[in-house]
Order: structure tokens, then C-alpha cells, then sequence
């Protein structure tokens, strides 16, 4: 198989500020997924890709630029075992890469809605390299039940970072670390709720729970300044927009024989770290617990009404400087609730 992607674009403008940018990808992957025994599976291939993001900007009279050529082979191996008919144990590994975006590698300067201060971007930036490995067990009890654990591990180099370039200007840059690494352990389970009675046969619950712990080394230069602040300060830190945990639930309503189906979703996000200081504390999110609500009603064969609503609580989300949500405040501010209707035909 074979796709390419192109884009071209003006990026932003700020004053005199101006950036156009292409993206051409190419792609191709050899596959396999063939039995070795009853019992086992092996799924495995690699995938080849080739990327030349072009940019420009302008910052007034001078006009920057950027370019990344760059072939990438992308192996990917894993082994399914059967433990029993409807139980797998799953060993995998695969290399990934992630890209900058236009707005992070094109040499202008904008003003960032989400951080209210100005933006510079990187022309430095580079692709980041993730090695991806993965264990998995899943038990399969009956049709639409799961229960699943997972553990992961994964090694960034060259992870992409926002990062405070002026704090008295407030103007921040995304730019490579050297390096991150990243673990944790992932539980998932759903059910239909007939297991406590034939009455509640159209209810289902579930959820995933996702624990991770990441690593970012600080420089000799971060970790003595960041020292004469606080003594205690550790010789690394989480990684960039990670949080140590991510809960999801949902419970769902689905009546095959009136066409309705009702879903109420709810979230709940630790910390992450929003903007990288190097010379102080750095930024902190503290995102708050959110619940969304779905309801879909079929009118007929072909039609269905669609109502949402989203962010139903609209908590406050909360920037701190430090991890602690009593710490000094960076922002505070509400994202306000959406609600939307959709008429949805099929002919």
C-alpha cells in the first residue's frame, strides 16, 4: 500500500508576521499474520515512510526556513497466545515516529489562545522516535464483555516539549528533549448488566483505568537553577502534557426494540505539565472532572435523531505554577458546555 499527504497552507499571522508550509508523505508496509500453532499467532511487518516538510516565516524584514527529508523504516512484531478460546495473552513491539506540526516548526511568532502568551516557532525541531513495547491479557467472557490487562513501556528520543524561552515576555517555543522514557499498566473491563437481572439486559457499564509514571532527565543547567529555588528538586521530571493517570467510565442504556440508546461518560485526568520552565517552576494543568451525555433515537429504517450534550458540570480548570493545585495560579477558566443536534439519514 501507498499514500501520499500534502498540505500547503499559510500557518498564522501576527503583525508582520507570515508562514507557509507542504507536507508530502509517502508510505508503503509489508504484513503478516499467520498461525505458528494452534495456540499461537504471530502478526508482524514493517512500514516505510519518507517525509519532506518544508516551511517558511517571516519575522518582519527576515525570512526563515526549514526542512525535513527523512526515510523512516518502522518495524512492528507481536505474538497472539490462546490461552483458552476466549482468553489471548498478547506480546508486542513496534517503532513509531511523531512529527512537528506546522505551527511548531515554522519561524514565526503568534499569540496562543490556550496559554494567552505569544508563540514562537522552532525551525530546529526534529522527528521524535518512540520504541513501543506492549504486553496484554484479555479474557473475552461472552459478547461484549472484556476484561483486559495491559503493561507498556516506551522510549522517546527527541520528544517535543513547550518551553518558556522569555518568562518575562511570556513567550514560549517547542524544542527537543534528548530524551524521555515512559511505563505504566492499563485495566479495562465492560459488562451487560443482566448479570443482577433480566430487568437491566439493555444496561452495560465500563471503563479503563491507565496508570503511568514518565521521565524527562533535567540538564546540569535546569537542575542547579532549579535548586536555589527548592533544594529537593528531584534530577528529572514528568514528561510534557503527561499525566500520571487517566480514569474513563461510562454507562450506556441500548434498546434494540425502541431504537434508543442513552451514554453517560465521565473523565477524570491527573496533572500534567502544560509549560516547561527551565529556570523556575514549571506550569501545571489540573484538569477537573468532566461528564458528557449522548442520546441517539431511531425515527425509522434510514433516520435517527442525535442529541449531545458535553462538559455538563463546567468545572474550573486550573494552571498553577508547580504540581500543586494550592500553588501560585498561572489561569483559571471554564470551557463552557456544548450542546448539539444532528439528524443523521442513510439511502
Amino acid at each position: 500500500a501507498r499514500y501520499m499527504e500534502f498540505s500547503r497552507l499559510p500557518i498564522d499571522d501576527f503583525g508582520n508576521n507570515e508562514g507557509f508550509g507542504t507536507n508530502s508523505i509517502y508510505a508503503g508496509y509489508l504484513m503478516i499474520d499467520a498461525p505458528v500453532l494452534d495456540w499461537v499467532r504471530v502478526i508482524g511487518g514493517a512500514r516505510y515512510e519518507t517525509t519532506l516538510l518544508e516551511v517558511t516565516g517571516s519575522q518582519g524584514v527576515q525570512r526563515l526556513g526549514s526542512t525535513i527529508d527523512q526515510a523512516d523504516l518502522l518495524p512492528a512484531f507481536g505474538l497472539v497466545f490462546t490461552v483458552v478460546t476466549n482468553m489471548n495473552v498478547r506480546l508486542h513491539y513496534g517503532k513509531t515516529i511523531a512529527r512537528p506540526s506546522f505551527r511548531e516548526i515554522t519561524p514565526t511568532r503568534n499569540y496562543d489562545a490556550t496559554t494567552d502568551d505569544l508563540f514562537l516557532g522552532n525551525p530546529n525541531l526534529q522527528i521524535s522516535e518512540i520504541q513501543n513495547y506492549d504486553a496484554r491479557w484479555e479474557w473475552f467472557r461472552r459478547p461484549g464483555d472484556v476484561l483486559a490487562v495491559s503493561l507498556f513501556y516506551k522510549e522517546l528520543s527527541g520528544p517535543i516539549e513547550l518551553e518558556y524561552t522569555d518568562q518575562q515576555a511570556n513567550i514560549s517555543q517547542y524544542r527537543n528533549r534528548p530524551s524521555a522514557t515512559l511505563y505504566g499498566a492499563e485495566f479495562e473491563a465492560r459488562t451487560r448488566l443482566d448479570i443482577f437481572g433480566d430487568l437491566l439486559s439493555d444496561f452495560s457499564v465500563g471503563g479503563n483505568f491507565t496508570y503511568i509514571e514518565s521521565e524527562v532527565p533535567l540538564t546540569d543547567v535546569e537542575l542547579f537553577t532549579k535548586r536555589q529555588i527548592d533544594s529537593s528538586t528531584p534530577s528529572s521530571r514528568p514528561l510534557y502534557d503527561q499525566s500520571p493517570f487517566i480514569l474513563n467510565a461510562d454507562l450506556s442504556y441500548d434498546n434494540p426494540r425502541t431504537g434508543t440508546s442513552v451514554t453517560l461518560v465521565g473523565n477524570w485526568t491527573g496533572e500534567r505539565l502544560f509549560i516547561v520552565n527551565p529556570l523556575g517552576e514549571d506550569v501545571y494543568e489540573h484538569p477537573p472532572i468532566t461528564f458528557d451525555a449522548i442520546f441517539v433515537q431511531r425515527l425509522s429504517n434510514r433516520w435517527s435523531l442525535k442529541l449531545s450534550a458535553r462538559n455538563l458540570l463546567n468545572p474550573d480548570h486550573l494552571r498553577t505554577y508547580g504540581n500543586s493545585p494550592d500553588g501560585l495560579i498561572y489561569g483559571r477558566f471554564q470551557r463552557g458546555r456544548t450542546f448539539g443536534i444532528s439528524l443523521n439519514g442513510t439511502f
